[in-house]
């Protein structure tokens, strides 16, 4: 997203996601996100929105991830902290695209710590996460929660490539 992107026009069929669109050019200007517009015709039809974050693991999890049960509980991770398609393309790939994306992007962060892929995912968008192999995070004691009950934590292994996740020969995302 750059300074004087209209976004003024995108509508995705769910307030919360198109609010925060028109709110993001603040949180750019304070460091606190980065969101990637996708286009067509000169239109915003999508965006991901990305942080960075942390996710304290069950051990059982951390095993999953070839931890130790003595390593830090906390991984260091990147969120997807909003994924949202224009109402007209949805269903139409887009958004796997712009999560694709949003993989790439966390795994280029080698100048840092960054294992997982981490998203709070609205009720309705669990499966979508779940057929691209996220796994919904346990329940720890003393674990951060976020104020909205219903939505689910998920990540994502960065050091897996899921068949959704491969760049096609030739293309970018």
């Amino acid at each position: 997203m750059e300074p004087g992107d209209d976004v003024s026009g995108f509508s995705c069929g769910n307030t919360d996601l198109d609010d925060f669109l028109r709110e993001a050019p603040r949180l750019l200007s304070l460091s606190v996100v980065q969101v990637y517009l996708a286009f067509a015709e000169e239109q915003v039809v999508g965006y991901a929105a990305l942080l960075n974050d942390s996710l304290k693991l069950a051990t059982s999890e951390k095993k999953k991830l070839k931890l130790r049960y003595d390593d830090h509980p906390v991984i260091p991770g990147i969120k997807l902290a909003r994924l949202a398609v224009a109402t007209a393309l949805q269903s139409c790939g887009l958004g796997t695209r712009l999560l694709r994306l949003a993989y790439h992007v966390a795994r280029a962060q080698a100048a840092v710590g960054c294992r997982v892929l981490i998203v709070d995912a609205y009720p309705q968008s669990v499966r979508f996460y779940e057929s691209r192999a996220f796994r919904r995070a346990r329940k720890t004691p003393n674990a951060r929660t976020i104020s909205d009950d219903e939505n689910v934590t998920m990540w994502l292994d960065l050091h897996t490539t899921p068949d959704w996740a491969k760049l096609p020969p030739g293309s970018r995302f």
